[in-house]
């Protein structure tokens, strides 16, 4: 991959860390919202409790694991990211599987995650590493 070419691969893995970090604080400030965005209904304390922690968490640890391994010049950390979305894509379709059930979100929310573990690998095969 040339210079031009490695530049937007960084771009794009840093702009989908900030989407990351993004769903991930709005969980923590406003759960009811984001979980409403989600298909998620918390009930009570323990249901907003359980989006800031479960699913917040969740993204600010894809968030670590996305700009970690880009700022400090370790690729091969990329496998965390691809590897528990592939698991993401695999429940989703299981789902699917079980329930039957489909519609445009499930299917716009699989395509994301199926073109973060692209870039991902991108990210993980192409990038230098700067680890001594």
């Amino acid at each position: 991959m040339n210079n031009m070419a490695l530049w937007i691969l960084r771009l794009v893995i840093a702009l989908l860390g900030i989407l990351f970090t993004l769903i991930g604080v709005q969980f923590m400030a406003t759960p009811e919202v984001a979980g409403l965005t989600m298909g998620l209904t918390p009930t009570g304390p323990t249901g907003i409790s359980t989006l800031r922690a479960d699913i917040g968490a969740m993204f600010f640890g894809f968030a670590t694991f996305i700009f970690v391994p880009l700022f400090i010049g370790r690729p091969k950390v990329f496998i965390v990211p691809v590897t528990l979305l592939t698991i993401v894509i695999i429940t989703r379709l299981l789902g699917i599987a079980l329930s039957g059930d489909i519609n445009p979100e499930i299917v716009r929310s699989l395509m994301v995650e199926a073109i973060a573990i692209v870039v991902f690998y991108l990210g993980y095969r192409f990038l230098p590493n700067k680890a001594a």
